[in-house]
């Protein structure tokens, strides 16, 4: 069973909720949703100063941080015998059998 109940929260943080008589002594789960009307979708609510400043902050990196390379700092120079040699290495430890 599902009642939707509407309440509006006071100055002091506080809801005052009549609730049915048949909810007496009984446990219930309660869910706190802002109501669609008071709330804004973020992509539409305008941006705050520190939003915009956090954004323009620039932070560079030095050259010696930025990680380059691939597969010539692995050692590997032709990329499609490596990736032969991990099938054939992964078919022997299970111990699968090829047919060519």
């Amino acid at each position: 069973m599902l009642i939707e109940l509407t309440a509006t929260v006071s100055e002091n943080d506080e809801i005052t909720l009549h609730l049915p008589s048949e909810l007496r002594g009984q446990t219930v789960n309660v869910r706190i949703q802002p109501s669609l009307v008071n709330e804004q979708v973020m992509d539409e609510r305008p941006w705050t100063e520190v939003e915009i400043k956090a954004l323009l902050d620039f932070h560079p990196v030095p050259a010696e941080a930025i990680v380059t390379g691939g597969w010539e700092d692995m050692g590997i120079t032709d990329s499609q015998d490596w990736v032969e040699e991990q099938r054939r290495s992964e078919q022997e430890q299970r111990g699968w059998q090829t047919y060519s």
